[in-house]
């Protein structure tokens, strides 16, 4: 009976969001409400063990703070954190390869251990951070959105830490998809951008230069619809 509470609430917190992102208030207080609205849903979700579904609403909630903006408008702070904590209910970060990439947030760490504990070690700690991975058919694509999303507004280095998760996701399931060739490929492709863009920032670019950038960009915006 609980557990049938804890649906309806989610599902009428979901609904709740969608029509106030379509409403005729102002953007503010649909992107407030939307983002609010979207967090309970989830807040029920995780109350049920649905991790897959509870990382689903926080992505929605990062979403609904983008409601009415332009697409390649740069992200504020909230946002910004929203999605990365999103990315991380989607794949815990110690299983993340890309996760030193991350922008904001800090690493998951034992801060509360009064020195009396045993530390777990990393592979400890990474078997207990698979139980919290989002195992929801699709999973990735959540993520996935959430990585073109930082394409978009140039943020490479969040878009990478995104990648990553995606990476993730898809090893975990012990097939080698096309899904995960194609993850591959733009991670490679990402780990290219972020490279160039940093060597650039600190040399004089020449036409040269230009021009590699600009083939790596092609292929990179070539990658992203192959997706």
């Amino acid at each position: 009976m609980l557990q049938d509470s804890y649906a309806s609430a989610a599902s009428e917190y979901t609904r709740a969001a969608e029509l106030s992102a379509i409403s005729d208030e102002s953007t503010a207080r649909k992107q407030k409400e939307a983002y609010q609205l979207y967090k309970n849903a989830a807040e029920a979700w995780t109350a049920m063990g649905e991790k897959g579904k509870a990382a689903e609403c926080h992505t929605k909630a990062a979403f609904g703070l983008l409601i009415d903006k332009n697409e390649t408008d740069i992200f504020d702070q909230q946002t910004h954190t929203a999605m990365e904590e999103a990315v991380e209910l989607h794949m815990p970060d110690i299983l993340n390869r890309m996760s030193c990439y991350r922008m904001t947030g800090n690493p998951s760490a034992d801060d509360h251990n009064d020195g009396k504990q045993q530390i777990p070690t990393l592979e400890q700690q990474k078997e207990i951070a698979r139980e919290e991975i989002a195992k929801s058919a699709y999973a990735h694509e959540s993520v996935q959105k959430i990585m073109c999303a930082f394409v978009k507004t140039g943020e490479h280095r969040s878009g990478l830490y995104a990648t990553g998760a995606v990476t993730a996701l898809l090893e975990e399931s012990g097939f080698a998809s096309i899904s995960l060739y194609k993850a591959y490929v733009t991670e490679t492709i990402l780990q290219l951008v972020s490279l160039l863009l940093h060597v650039f920032e600190n040399v004089d670019v020449s036409q040269e230069a230009a021009v590699i950038l600009l083939s790596h960009v092609i292929s990179f915006n070539f990658g992203m619809y192959c997706l």
